[in-house]
């Protein structure tokens, strides 16, 4: 019986995960750059796609500000940008066709 219900709770797990990665799933990219306000690339800042409020994929910014976020599919997405020391930002992106290529998404963060 025990068994049987640890069964339960992972398929249940399992299930949660394959609906999040079910609105993911494409071959859609997201990129860009993340600055300070002196247009300085900032580093280790956290980028998080959501919908419906919750985190479906995640990256941080590299050495030059840069990210990316591949597999989005078709839809409406928040970008939720994140650092300590400096005001967060979300922004509202409408994936209207997968590409694998996009226009880089630019954001600013101000302390």
């Amino acid at each position: 019986m025990r068994k049987l219900r640890m069964l339960v709770v992972v398929v249940a797990l399992l299930a949660g995960s394959a609906a999040a990665l079910a609105q993911v799933r494409g071959i859609g990219r997201l990129n860009g750059k993340v600055v300070d306000g002196s247009g300085a690339a900032l580093e280790g800042v956290s980028v998080k796609l959501r919908q419906g409020g919750t985190d479906v994929l995640e990256t941080t910014t590299d050495g030059k500000g840069e990210w990316v976020l591949a597999g989005v599919a078709r839809g409406t997405w928040m970008l939720a940008f994140a650092k300590d020391g400096y005001e967060s930002k979300v922004v509202r992106v409408v994936v209207e066709k997968e590409m694998l290529r996009t226009e880089p998404i630019r954001i600013t963060l101000t302390r």
